[in-house]
């Protein structure tokens, strides 16, 4: 039985949606070969969002290459770990959207969530 390591290699933000309160991810990863994946999400938990993360793509891979095939990746923890501090940004990034009473800037701030992005 062969074992697929995955390797979870940058976390984009495609779009940040402030009317229906998502983000597009684009998620790219190597399970031998490079590969990507789109989601929309929404931030409420950032752990729970870097857990959710990491089991879609799992999925995604299992679906690919069979679901009785073993999916692992180098220290899952740690990775949770980065994926829930860039989401805990990206969401108080969101919050001061959010607490903006003016106009001015609105826009930028939107870019700026837009132009975020993980590197792993």
């Amino acid at each position: 039985m062969k074992v697929v390591k995955l390797i979870i290699n940058k976390i984009k933000i495609e779009k940040y949606s402030p009317k229906d309160k998502t983000i597009d991810l684009e998620i790219y990863f190597n399970d031998g070969a490079d590969k990507e994946i789109l989601k929309t999400v929404e931030i409420n938990d950032p752990d729970t969002l870097a857990e959710f993360i990491i089991s879609e793509i799992r999925k995604t891979v299992k679906q690919a290459k069979g679901d009785v095939v073993p999916v692992t990746s180098e220290d899952e923890e740690k990775l949770a770990e980065k994926m829930s501090v860039f989401f805990s940004k990206v969401a108080e990034k969101i919050e001061n959207i959010k607490k903006a009473k003016v106009a001015e800037g609105y826009i930028q701030l939107i870019r700026e969530i837009n132009s975020m992005q993980l590197t792993l």
